[in-house]
């Protein structure tokens, strides 16, 4: 197969269609066609050019992953919600740059002004890329953004950057080149790399604005961390499966903290910071907590139970198990408004210990606490 023409009256290009069609050197797209999915071209490493029509309004994220041919993207005439730039594709309004074709051999290249984000597997495995120039109106780097761009030595992060996906600069020259510890990407503690040593305290450094997805999961030597004030936020499951950590001190402007992120933190028994209670609602995610008084005037103490202490069947975290949390969980399955993660801890609502939330869960808790025969202890047991 070298050509394909997707004829009028197909309006969807479906996830993975053309997944792995690597004899497929050029596809004709027609113009009634209005989606294409989730890596519908991935892996054809043939396809040299696209002409997106204009009546496409959803290219999903990694349309063309890894397609190592292709060396330009067309957005034809008309279209609402993309563009391209030099064959680079982004949205309308140039905010988004979503897919740099792989296949381009320049050695450099600078996000254009105006760009605030750059999109998921954006550049993966552009292996000609030596450097890349990331400008200060970029704050968010996707995830596996630059992943595989073996070449891409120098790379330029302006002080915007808030935000780096997990993986979005894995296997390249730029990364693979930095000494093992605690790697920056710009302004963000982007990745603990190589094997960390027992007991190590990490101070990371003023000026930094957030700490990224996974950045230290599973650095199971981490003790202590003091992160500064300068942080606004810590990303999800940054420090996830880091057993060892005991002690963490958070400065004063986070103000946002991914899910999991200190999840299975076993021996972490509090957390210093300064605040409020309300902005910490999803550390507690996968952990059971409680709140106590801290010692300073304007600050509090949070207590991690710890996943071994989790009081499974109390899912509203009111430190009891009642009627009340049969309800949470009923509304939460049900998908009320104002019952998800925030206020559910789904940890305390697996009581059937299979993995997973469902309506199995309900019904075992409510028998539980109608004291049915067989029903006088919950299968994933407290104590």
């Amino acid at each position: 197969m070298r050509h394909v023409t997707i004829e009028n009256g197909v309006t969807s290009i479906g996830g993975d269609a053309f997944s792995g069609c690597t004899a497929l050197s050029s596809v004709t797209i027609g113009d009634s066609v209005i989606s294409i999915c989730w890596r519908a071209f991935e892996d054809c490493t043939a396809l040299t050019s696209v002409t997106i029509p204009s009546g496409v309004t959803s290219i999903g994220d990694a349309a063309f992953y890894n397609c190592k041919s292709l060396e330009s993207i067309t957005v034809a005439g008309g279209n609402t919600e993309y563009k391209d730039i030099n064959g680079v594709l982004f949205n309308k309004a140039g905010t988004t740059l979503i897919q740099y074709p792989t296949g381009r051999t320049d050695k450099e290249y600078t996000i254009p002004s105006g760009v605030t984000s750059i999109g998921n597997a954006a550049f993966y495995n552009s292996t000609d890329l030596a450097s890349v120039t990331i400008g200060g109106s970029v704050t968010s780097i996707g995830w596996n953004a630059f992943e595989g761009c073996t070449a891409l030595a120098s790379v330029t992060i302006g002080d915007g950057v808030t935000s780096v996906g997990n993986a979005a600069f894995y296997n390249t020259a730029w990364y693979n080149n930095q000494p093992d510890g605690l790697v920056y990407a710009g302004k963000v503690a982007y990745k603990y790399k190589g094997d960390m040593p027992d007991n190590t305290e990490i101070v990371i450094k003023d000026g930094t604005k957030s700490v990224g997805n996974f950045a230290f999961c599973e650095c199971m030597g981490l003790t202590s961390v003091t992160i500064p004030d300068s942080v606004t936020s810590i990303g999800w499951g940054a420090f996830q499966n880091c057993t060892a950590l005991a002690s963490v001190t958070i400065g004063l402007s986070v103000k946002k903290t991914g899910e999991y992120a200190f999840a299975y933190c076993c021996k972490l028994s509090d957390i210093q910071y300064n605040g409020t209670e309300q902005r910490w609602d999803a550390l507690t995610k996968g952990i059971s907590w409680d709140y106590q008084t801290g010692s300073d005037v304007d600050g509090y103490t949070v207590h991690f139970l710890g996943v071994e202490d989790t009081l499974y069947g109390d899912v509203n975290n009111d430190g009891k198990i009642t009627a009340l949390d049969n309800a949470y969980l009923a509304r939460y399955l049900a998908k009320w408004s104002g019952y998800d993660e925030t206020n559910v801890d789904l940890a305390a609502a697996d009581v059937n210990d299979d993995g997973k939330v469902t309506a199995l869960d309900n019904a075992v808790l409510a028998r539980y606490l109608a004291k049915w025969s067989g029903y006088d202890e919950l299968p994933h047991t407290n104590g």
